[in-house]
């Protein structure tokens, strides 16, 4: 088994300029917490919004560690997966221009916990991002792919066909099988 938190942020959507983080842990797979919540501070731009989803949320996700650390279960090093570049440079390589005490200390803990290699961050790309559907609103294919993947149902990571003929309808033996399926950027997914 293996912990994967995915962090996101939506850069101040709340009327007093407010951020707002989602994350999703994962532990063999299965989804243990869900986090959607306004961020406490106001960030600056789309980094500190990142910066701060990212430095609440590994709290969380060591928590989790630390339990199944109890309960006799090596979990190994966590994943948190980011699809932010520029906060996953801030955190993993340091430097960058923090405007405040708290966003430099926010920094800190996250890159400290890095480099003692208490777990890795990931760049993933937005579309993977399973936690973006609880930081803002989506629909189609995007909504029914997260859910399908929170609930257990696809690795929006592996695709089961490659590319098809979204003219003809032409599925893999893999879909053909299958109920169901969706298409995004000409890739088709398996949902079951």
């Amino acid at each position: 088994m293996k912990i994967e938190t995915y962090i996101d942020a939506a850069f101040a959507p709340h009327r007093d300029g407010k951020s707002h983080t989602g994350a999703v842990v994962f532990i063999g797979g299965t989804a243990v917490e869900i986090i959607t919540r306004k961020q406490k501070c106001v960030a600056r731009d789309s980094t500190e919004s990142e910066l701060v989803a990212l430095s609440d949320t590994i709290l969380d996700m060591e928590w989790h560690k630390e339990w199944f650390t109890y309960q006799g279960y090596n979990l190994g090093k966590p994943s948190i997966l980011q699809d932010n570049t520029s906060t996953i440079s801030l955190v993993t390589q340091g430097g960058g221009k923090l405007r405040t005490r708290h966003m430099r200390a926010r920094k800190g803990v996250v890159l400290e916990g890095y480099e003692d290699e208490a777990y890795d961050i990931t760049y993933i790309a937005t579309d993977e991002m399973k936690a973006d559907m609880f930081t803002k609103p989506i629909d189609g294919w995007k909504f029914g792919a997260f859910s399908e993947a929170i609930m257990g149902g696809i690795d929006l990571t592996d695709e089961c066909c490659g590319q098809i003929d979204t003219a003809s309808g032409v599925r893999c033996a893999k879909c053909v099988s299958r109920r169901r399926h969706f298409i995004h950027s000409s890739v088709c997914y398996c949902l079951e």
